[in-house]
């Protein structure tokens, strides 16, 4: 089966569980169609799990392509890239490292972006961005492509 053909099926499938066309597939829409049609919770929950990429109760169209690999980046190489970012190998991005971040590559950023910057993508309230949160913003900005 061809790149294009699967992406459009994996298409098909989004779009019909997304019941109240918000263009996210949340726990609910989730459980109604799957339960409908003979899944278990367990494995609802397990595919919940993998979809939602930051934990947020709702699967975003870029974390379903990200997820299912329909997007032009793997999941391995934005993993890469955000072990780049971790320099003191926390498992976390905080405000430091995107700061140093952004002189290395030449560019600048204030405080009070990065600040905004964490606080939209930090799911857990933490203060800084796991793995997971980060696949959250990657997979937004996939829906752009």
């Amino acid at each position: 089966m061809g790149q294009q053909t699967k992406a459009k099926q994996f298409m098909a499938i989004f779009n019909k569980l997304d019941k109240d066309n918000s263009g996210v597939v949340s726990t609910k829409e989730l459980l109604e169609c799957l339960t409908a049609s003979g899944v278990s919770r367990q494995r609802i929950d397990k595919l919940m799990k993998q979809l939602d990429l930051n934990n947020n109760g709702e699967i975003t169209l870029g974390e379903y392509r990200l997820a299912l690999g329909i997007s032009n980046e793997s999941i391995a190489e934005w993993r890469q890239l955000f072990e780049s970012l971790d320099k003191d190998r926390t498992g976390k991005i905080n405000g430091d490292e995107l700061m140093n971040m952004f002189k290395e590559m030449g560019g600048s950023a204030n405080e009070e972006q990065l600040k905004d910057w964490i606080m939209a993508n930090d799911v857990d309230g933490d203060g800084t961005v796991d793995f997971q949160e980060f696949l959250g913003f990657v997979a937004d900005l996939s829906e752009c492509e």
